[in-house]
């Protein structure tokens, strides 16, 4: 049953789960739920949130439903292994089965324009005395349609 105040970290939780099973990764390890901790690299993270009125309350024309925006982001050590994770979500996302219609969630998928990028960045690692080292940042757009109750 969908409560209209918990029904956005209900959805985001069921997609982050999924996640988690599907590429293998441990949360707080190598997975986050919100925004990637600073100082630590080959792991991703999952936030939603975002997005305009009129796309947002349209849904997809189900009351009750709305779209959100929605962003995977990994950093990585390797760009290899940021290109494996992007690959690795597209797979996913792109299989309709994978997130549709589980519970009150109604999609999660890659949004328009949303295709992976991988960017050379730099960060700071935990323990380094404030050394800078090189990484590489994975992006994902995503957007993600639940219901916030049993009625749409």
């Amino acid at each position: 049953m969908a409560n209209p105040e918990t029904s956005w970290a209900d959805a985001e939780r069921i997609v982050f789960d999924m996640l988690l099973t599907k590429t293998g990764a441990t949360e707080g390890k190598n997975a986050w739920l919100g925004m990637l901790p600073p100082g630590v690299t080959n792991c991703w993270s999952l936030n939603t949130g975002g997005g305009d009125a009129r796309s947002t309350w349209a849904g997809d024309g189900c009351y009750g439903s709305l779209r959100i925006g929605g962003e995977i982001r990994g950093r990585y050590q390797v760009r290899a292994d940021a290109q494996k994770l992007a690959s690795q979500l597209i797979d996913l996302l792109s299989e309709k089965k994978n997130f549709f219609h589980i519970k009150h969630l109604q999609w999660f998928r890659i949004a328009s324009g949303g295709m992976p990028t991988v960017q050379s960045d730099t960060f700071v690692p935990a323990n380094s005395q404030g050394k800078v080292r090189g990484c590489y940042i994975v992006t994902i757009g995503c957007e993600m349609i639940y219901n916030r109750s049993d009625e749409y």
